[in-house]
């Protein structure tokens, strides 16, 4: 429970665990074991004080978390729309290729239109989805996100 109230999408990481206990097949001698091999991954820490156990995700489980969550990732659409378009640019290096390629398919994949090779634009505000895209892929330094009215 405190997992689920410290950081909700890890709960996405315990499904299985989740879908055993649905069945019946749950035991402790299971989810202990579910638990260290989340540990031995690296996705978790475990550490016991005062005779509590405290479980805590790991940077790699938060960003575990966050590849799932980018799996069902939205942009809502309102009516009516603002008449704002937002844009995002980007000039993300070589050395960064795979994750420009993959950037550049979750744009699409959201409902962004190329207007270039790196410019592309949407017509529901997306300040969030872009930034946890950006905090993702690690490419903040290197993609913009402008708003603005579309004058011709």
């Amino acid at each position: 429970m405190l997992i689920a109230m410290a950081a909700p999408g890890a709960l996405r990481i315990f499904a299985p665990l989740i879908k055993k206990y649905r069945r019946g097949a749950f035991t402790p001698a299971h989810f202990r074991h579910k638990l260290h091999c989340l540990h031995d991954q690296g996705l978790i820490n475990i550490s016991e004080t005062g005779g509590k156990t405290r479980i805590s995700l790991t940077k790699a489980g938060r960003t575990r978390i966050l590849e799932y969550e980018v799996d069902t990732m939205e942009i809502p659409k309102r009516v009516p729309w603002d008449g704002q378009w937002r844009f995002v640019i980007f000039d993300i290096p070589e050395k960064k290729k795979l994750a420009r390629n993959v950037f550049r398919e979750k744009l699409r994949a959201l409902g962004f239109v190329k207007v270039q090779q790196s410019v592309w634009r949407h017509k529901y505000p997306c300040q969030s989805q872009i930034e946890f895209l950006v905090r993702l892929y690690q490419i903040h330094r290197y993609v913009d996100l402008v708003e603005g009215k579309q004058t011709l």
